[in-house]
C-alpha cells in the first residue's frame, strides 16, 4: 500500500519525466553529443569532459579499446536485430552496435557471447530485464543518451561480468526513485559508471542512496550531476572508487554548500572533479577526510574567492598527498593582489602541479613567493590573469622554486581588456642572480603582458627547451637575450612588434627546431648582406614562420645554410620576386608564399623545387600572388601546371595580362597565350626582315650614287700615301 507522499511523488515524477522527455527531444535535434566514436564498433571511443575536451585519461577502461581483426557476421544463423545494428565478431565474441538507429526499446533476446553491445544516442525511455537476460559474457554496456526514466530494479541482474556502464544523458531526474535500491547488486565487477546528464532540474529532491553503490566493489570511476545536498556516505567504503567527476554543466550542478560529511566514504578517491558547480561554502572537513586524493580541480567555482581556496581548502589538503591542484576561476574579484603569506598552506603541499588560471592576478610587489617548500612543484600555470611582465618577479619566482619545468603565465590580459581597466605598474630592480643556482625550468611562457619584455637570465647551465613570449612588446632582440640556451627547441615571438633582430642571435641556440616571428616588423633587416648568416646556426631549425613582417626582399642566402628545414612561412608580405638559394635544402617539404606580390618563379627556383620533389613530397603554395600572363613567363606557366610539385589550389590561380585583365590558368589559357605569342613573334620576325632589308637597300643606293666620288676619295688617298712612303 503507498502511503500518500509517495503518490505525489511518483506524481512528481511523471510530470518531471514527461517535461523532460520532451526537452530531450527538442535538444537531441538541435545538439550533438561531444563525443568521439561513440559506437562500440568505431575502434576507440573516449569519455570526454564535454565542458573544456580535456579528455580523463585516469582509467584506461574508460576508453574502448581498439579491436583489430573484428570479421562482419555473415550466413544464415544471424539474429534478427544484426539487420538493424551493426554486428561484428571476434574470437567467439560478439560486438553489438546499435548506436544511432532511432530505437524506441531495446532488443531482447541478444546473443549470450555479447562482450560490447551499444545502445547510445537513440530514443529508448525504459529497460527491463528481459533486454539484458543471459549476457552474463558482457563486459561493456552504453545506454547513454537516451530517453530512459526509470530503471527496472533486476534490469541488470544476468550482467554479472559487466566492467562499464554508461547511463549518462538520460532522464533519470530523481535518482534514488529512479534508480531503485538493489538494481546495481549483481555489477559487482563494474568498474566505470557513469550518471551525469540525468538531474536537469534545480532542486527536484534528488538524493544519493548510498546502499544502491554499496555492492559495486570494484567500482574505480563514478561521474554524477552535482545537485543540492550530495553526500557520498559510508556506504562507498565498500567500493574502491578512486576518480570522481562531478558535472558542471548548466542547470546540472547546483552544490552550493559542501558540508563537513560530504565525503566521508570516499577515503579511496585520488580524483576528484567538481568544476563549475556554484560552490560557495567548502567544509575543510569534508577535505581532510580525502587522505588519497593526488588530483584535486574546482575550476569554475568563482564564488568560493581566492582566500577560501589558499586558506581552508589548501590547509585542509595538507595530510592528503595531493599532487595536482586546480583553482581556475576561482574568484570573481578583479585585480587580485596577493602576497607571500598567502601561500603558506600551499607552499606545505607536496605540489607537482598548481593552476591558477583566470583569477584577475595582478603582478605581486612582495618578494619570496615559495609555492612549495619541499621543491617539488614541477608545473605552474598562471594563464589568463592580469600580470604585466616584470624580470624581477620572473626570477625570484624561478629561483625560490628551482625545480618547476613549466612556467606558463600566458594570455595575459584577455579579460582586461573587455574590463578596460588601467594597472599601475610598480617597478623594481632584480635582485635575484639565476646563475648562482641551477633551475630546472625547461619551459617558460610569458605572453600578452603590456609592459615591455626582456628574456630572463636562465643561468649558466639550463635546460630550457621551451619559449612562447609572443604577443608583448619587445621591439628589439639583441644578442644577450638568448644566452646559453643551448637545449632550446621551440621559440615564438610572434606578434611582438620586433623591428630589428642581431645578426648574431641565434649563436646560442644551436639545437632550435621551431622558430615563429609572423606578425613583426622585421622586412627592412633581412635583405641586407649581413643577413645571409643570420640564421646560420640554426643547423636543426625545421621551421620557420615570418609571415605578416612587410618583407619587400630577402638576402638569397638567408637559409642556404638550415640544412634541415622542413617548412619556410613567408605567406602575407610584400615580396615581389623569390630567387632564395635552395640547393643545400633538400628536405624542404612546405613553402608558404600567400598573399604576397609574386609575379614569377625563376628557373632556378623551379629547378631546385623539381629536385626535391623528386626525393620527396614538396608543397608550395602560391595563392594570391601577382602571377602574369605574358610570353616571358609561358615557361613558368607550363611549369606550374606540369610540376609534380604539389601546388596548393592551382586550379584556381588567375594570371594578370598587361591590360591589368585576369584569367584562370588553365592549359587553354596558356595555350591561347602561346598562340598570341607566336603571332607576336611571326610579325616581329617579317618587320625585322622588312626593316633589314629597307636599310639595306637604302645604303645600296646611297653607295650607287655617290660612287664616283667615293672613287676619287680612294685614290686621292692613295696618291696620298704612296707619296708619303717615296
Amino acid at each position: 500500500m503507498c502511503t500518500l507522499n509517495e503518490v505525489k511523488m511518483g506524481l512528481f515524477i511523471t510530470y518531471l519525466s514527461c517535461v523532460v522527455i520532451v526537452n530531450s527531444k527538442i535538444n537531441r535535434i538541435s545538439a550533438t553529443p561531444k563525443y568521439e566514436n561513440r559506437s562500440a564498433n568505431g575502434n576507440l571511443r573516449k569519455f570526454v569532459d564535454i565542458y573544456d575536451d580535456i579528455e580523463l585519461q585516469w582509467l584506461d577502461s574508460v576508453k574502448w579499446k581498439a579491436v583489430e581483426g573484428q570479421m562482419a557476421i555473415s550466413g544464415t544463423d544471424i539474429p534478427d536485430y544484426c539487420h538493424t545494428c551493426n554486428c561484428t565478431q571476434l574470437n567467439n565474441d560478439m560486438y553489438v552496435d546499435c548506436a544511432h538507429r532511432d530505437l524506441s526499446t531495446a532488443f531482447e533476446s541478444i546473443r549470450s557471447n555479447t562482450l560490447v553491445l551499444d545502445y547510445s544516442d537513440n530514443g529508448i525511455e525504459i529497460v527491463s530485464f528481459e533486454n539484458f537476460v543471459g549476457l552474463t559474457h558482457l563486459n561493456v554496456l552504453s545506454l547513454s543518451f537516451n530517453l530512459i526514466i526509470h530503471l527496472d530494479d533486476t534490469a541488470f541482474n544476468d550482467l554479472t561480468n559487466l566492467t562499464e556502464l554508461y547511463l549518462d544523458h538520460n532522464s533519470l531526474i530523481v535518482l534514488h526513485y529512479c534508480i531503485p535500491t538493489g538494481t546495481l547488486d549483481h555489477l559487482t565487477n563494474l568498474r566505470v559508471l557513469t550518471l551525469h546528464g540525468n538531474v536537469n532540474l534545480i532542486d527536484s529532491g534528488s538524493k544519493l542512496n548510498g546502499e544502491t553503490f554499496r555492492s559495486l566493489r570494484n567500482l574505480l570511476f563514478l561521474s554524477i550531476d552535482g545537485f543540492k545536498n550530495i553526500t557520498f556516505d559510508k556506504n562507498f567504503l565498500y567500493t574502491n572508487l578512486s576518480t570522481l567527476l562531478i558535472k558542471g554543466e548548466p542547470s546540472r550542478c547546483d552544490i552550493d554548500v559542501l558540508e563537513d560529511d560530504a565525503f566521508d566514504g570516499l577515503s579511496k578517491l585520488q580524483n576528484l572533479v567538481m568544476k563549475q558547480c556554484k560552490i560557495k561554502l567548502l567544509s575543510p572537513v569534508a577535505l581532510a577526510n580525502l587522505k588519497s586524493l593526488v588530483y584535486f580541480d574546482i575550476s569554475g567555482n568563482h564564488l568560493l574567492g581566492m582566500k577560501q581556496v589558499l586558506g581552508p581548502v589548501a590547509k585542509a589538503l595538507i595530510n592528503s598527498k595531493i599532487k595536482i591542484l586546480k583553482l581556475n576561476g576561482v574568484s570573481h574579484q578583479t585585480g587580485i593582489k596577493l602576497k607571500s603569506e598567502d601561500f603558506l598552506y600551499i607552499s606545505h603541499l607536496n605540489l607537482m602541479e598548481l593552476h591558477m588560471d583566470l583569477n584577475s592576478i595582478v603582478t605581486p610587489d612582495g618578494y619570496g613567493f615559495v609555492f612549495s617548500n619541499h621543491s617539488t612543484l614541477k608545473v605552474l600555470s598562471l594563464r589568463r590573469n592580469m600580470l604585466y611582465y616584470s624580470e624581477w618577479f620572473v626570477e625570484n619566482v624561478l629561483f625560490l622554486n628551482p625545480n618547476i619545468e613549466v612556467l606558463d603565465c600566458g594570455d595575459q590580459f584577455t579579460v582586461l581588456s573587455l574590463l578596460n581597466i588601467t594597472i599601475e605598474n610598480s617597478e623594481h630592480d632584480s635582485e635575484v642572480y639565476l646563475n648562482h643556482r641551477k633551475l630546472s625550468i625547461r619551459k617558460f611562457i610569458f605572453t600578452g603582458t603590456r609592459k615591455m619584455l626582456i628574456l630572463p637570465d636562465f643561468g649558466r647551465t639550463n635546460f630550457v627547451e621551451y619559449i612562447d613570449i609572443s604577443c608583448n612588446y619587445i621591439s628589439k632582440f639583441t644578442d644577450n637575450q638568448l644566452t646559453n640556451l643551448f637545449h632550446l627547441m621551440f621559440l615564438n615571438m610572434s606578434n611582438s612588434f620586433i623591428e630589428t633582430l642581431s645578426y648574431s642571435l641565434f649563436k646560442n641556440t644551436p639545437s632550435l627546431k621551431y622558430l615563429d616571428m609572423q606578425n613583426n616588423l622585421l622586412g627592412f633587416g633581412l635583405n641586407s648582406s649581413k643577413a645571409a648568416d643570420m640564421f646560420a646556426p640554426l643547423k636543426n631549425l625545421e621551421t620557420i614562420i615570418l609571415s605578416k613582417n612587410r618583407i619587400y626582399s630577402l638576402n638569397k642566402h638567408i637559409f642556404s645554410k638550415c640544412v634541415a628545414i622542413k617548412t619556410i612561412d613567408l605567406s602575407e608580405n610584400y615580396l615581389d620576386t623569390f630567387d632564395l638559394i635552395l640547393h643545400t635544402l633538400n628536405n624542404v617539404s612546405v613553402l608558404n608564399l600567400r598573399n604576397n606580390r609574386i609575379q614569377t618563379l625563376s628557373q632556378t627556383v623551379r629547378s631546385y623545387l623539381s629536385i626535391i620533389a623528386s626525393k620527396h613530397l614538396v608543397v608550395v603554395n602560391l595563392e594570391n600572388n601577382k602571377l602574369i600572363c605574358s610570353c616571358d613567363n609561358i615557361e613558368f606557366l607550363n611549369w606550374l601546371l606540369n610540376t609534380t610539385v604539389s601546388v596548393t589550389g592551382k586550379d584556381d590561380y588567375n594570371c594578370y595580362f598587361s591590360n591589368s585583365s585576369q584569367s584562370l590558368i588553365n592549359t587553354n589559357t596558356v595555350q591561347a597565350l602561346e598562340t598570341e605569342c607566336f603571332k607576336y613573334l611571326a610579325l616581329i620576325i617579317v618587320l625585322t626582315a622588312i626593316i633589314t632589308l629597307y636599310l639595306v637597300l637604302n645604303i645600296a643606293v646611297i653607295i650607287f650614287r655617290y660612287r664616283w666620288h667615293i672613287l676619287y676619295r680612294y685614290i686621292a688617298s692613295l696618291r696620298i700615301e704612296i707619296g708619303k712612303r717615296t
